[in-house]
């Protein structure tokens, strides 16, 4: 049972190392791209502590088995929400914010997107 404990806790450690790297890597590139970074977070679920430097919260949440980088228009409602009571200037004013992730180059865009998958693999 010992050995099982220690073994769990180990993969839980290098899956959280891993999540660090791989989300650092798209955060890491969007920020040189621009792209305004509304959080990083380690894990998923309720926030256990965190801080926030400018625009960017970074926050440790409750289930460690993952993690997310939050970007500024990373998720625009489509033209459907517009038909859905969505605000239609607040949704004009994401797709025109300079800070945007949809605002960015395609290439850009793309980096980001990469630049997560690579930082773990190497």
């Amino acid at each position: 049972m010992h050995d099982f404990l220690i073994s769990a806790a180990a993969f839980i450690v290098l899956i959280g190392v891993m999540v660090i790297v791989h989300e650092f890597g798209h955060f890491i590139v969007a920020k040189l791209c621009g792209v305004r970074v509304e959080a990083f977070s380690v894990g998923f679920g309720p926030r256990l502590f965190g801080f926030k430097i400018g625009e960017t919260d970074y926050k440790v949440c409750l289930l460690p088995l993952g993690g997310f980088v939050k970007m500024s228009g990373e998720n625009l409602p489509g033209e459907n929400m517009a038909l859905e009571g969505a605000d239609p200037e607040k949704i004009e004013a994401q797709a025109t914010d300079p800070g945007a992730l949809t605002s960015h180059p395609r290439w850009q865009r793309m980096l980001i997107g990469v630049a997560g998958q690579h930082s773990t693999c190497c």
